[in-house]
């Protein structure tokens, strides 16, 4: 079994070193991809490629690309591990999950999902997060079991819709961890920096990541006003809507504040 995790980033150059660090142990190859950033990302992910043989990178110029260096797994014994440069893991709870998955004890399962809080703010000193907790709020985890799929083609970006083809001997079936555990007790919890800045290019704390941009992309007017190339306006409309997104997935029930030492390198 292997683990094979897959980064897409833009202009994320503040917290990438801490995000890389915290999930490079758990994956056996860690695929980079970075989508025309602006910012030190590049570098960032050259500088980690020379002090690590398990990190690959390649400059993508479409989110439509990035699928193309994960579907070749299918039918293989490997789990995918989908990150964002916004996700910082608990690389503790990592390792407990890996020897789970070299257990075989998740087989059956199609895709896992964790623990997350959807962070405001960040206390790098105290070890501080307060955010919004998944559940109640949506989980972003990424992580797929590629044995027992025959095929996963035409996704806009890695790991999100398209064509996916299971084998005959299995359903889709998911196993949720953030159901099962609190995030105290679990050991597979994520910070999501949704709300935090991650470059320092942007004035603005909040912003999407491409993942994100995809889904704004969808929206009726952006189509129109693409259409006619009114690029001030299309980035408005990711602005706002983007803004939105945001708010309802990620935001739901009470801020919760936690202790995060094992997140912050």
């Amino acid at each position: 079994m292997k683990i094979i995790g897959i980064m897409v980033l833009k202009n994320e150059e503040l917290w990438l070193k801490n995000v890389i660090e915290n999930v490079i142990e758990f994956c056996d190859k860690l695929i980079i991809l970075d989508n025309n950033s602006d910012d030190m990302t590049w570098e960032i992910i050259r500088k980690m490629q020379n002090q690590s043989s398990k990190i690959f990178s390649y400059k993508i110029k479409s989110m439509a690309e990035s699928h193309s260096y994960i579907s070749g797994y299918a039918g293989t014994n490997t789990w995918v591990f989908g990150v964002d440069g916004d996700e910082l893991y608990d690389p503790i709870g990592l390792q407990k999950l890996k020897k789970e998955l070299n257990s075989g004890k998740y087989n059956h399962i199609w895709n896992i999902k964790g623990n997350v809080l959807h962070c405001i703010s960040i206390d790098r000193t105290k070890k501080i997060g307060i955010g919004y907790l998944a559940p109640p709020s949506r989980s972003i985890t990424k992580l797929y079991n590629f044995s027992i799929i025959n095929k996963w083609d035409k996704c806009p970006e890695r790991l999100h819709s398209g064509q996916l083809i299971f084998s005959d001997t299995y359903t889709n079936e998911t196993f949720k961890i953030k159901n099962k555990f609190d995030w105290d007790e679990s050991h597979f919890r994520c910070l999501h920096l949704c709300f935090i800045k991650r470059s320092n290019i942007f004035i603005n704390k909040s912003r999407l990541n491409p993942a994100e941009i995809m889904v704004s992309k969808k929206y009726f007017l952006f189509r129109i006003f693409k259409k006619f190339r009114l690029d001030v306006i299309n980035r408005t409309i990711i602005r706002v809507m983007g803004s939105t997104y945001k708010k309802n997935n990620y935001s739901s029930g009470e801020l919760q504040k936690k202790l995060i030492n094992q997140f912050i390198s």
